[in-house]
């Protein structure tokens, strides 16, 4: 995720960058990993304990699975999930859950509302396409805030939690009568 940044930054070089961490102990390892690709960390801001702040000020985001993208789509932040873990851990999870969509909106609306990077596709240059799509075509950022309006209202007023839960249940539901049938 993070290599995409310098590149980003090369086509525009007014952008600039925060990247939430959940943690200081997260952010000193982002920091060594911009070190060790002696990337330019000019206009790239490490920020601890401000993902929803960082989010409702974003123009567009590079988000990583999990519930940060509900919290994504909550705040209207059109951006790309990108996933990307060791291969083994990746290939174990695939034995055990076989799904069509990782990021929690696209599992809500059952289609691909999110551009999903996951592994082998988490590469920085078809990253950086997609992110400068959303931040070039207002009709395709205005599509995506428009489908976060729908995801959120499925959620309702309470019981969020639940009814993710409940998606992903479904969906996992789905893919084990498909393998009985098969």
């Amino acid at each position: 995720m993070l290599e995409s940044l310098p590149e980003l930054q090369k086509q525009n070089r007014d952008m600039r960058f925060e990247v939430a961490a959940a943690s200081g102990e997260l952010a000193h390892e982002m920091r060594k990993m911009l070190d060790q690709r002696a990337q330019d960390q000019q206009g790239i801001q490490i920020k601890v304990g401000e993902t929803a702040a960082l989010m409702q000020r974003a123009f567009a985001g590079i988000v990583a699975s999990g519930s940060a993208t509900l919290e994504a789509a909550y705040f209207h932040l059109p951006f790309v999930l990108v996933y990307k873990v060791a291969w083994p851990t990746y290939l174990a999870a695939r034995l055990v859950v076989s799904v069509k969509y990782l990021g929690m909106p696209n599992v809500l609306a059952d289609r691909e509302v999110v551009p999903e990077f996951i592994q082998h596709r988490a590469r920085p240059d078809a990253i950086v396409k997609a992110v400068r799509r959303l931040i070039e075509n207002a009709d395709v950022r205005d599509r995506m805030i428009a489908e976060f309006d729908t995801i959120i209202g499925k959620l309702g007023e309470g019981g969020a939690s639940n009814q993710a839960a409940r998606a992903i249940i479904e969906e996992i539901g789905r893919k084990i009568d498909m393998k009985q049938i098969n």
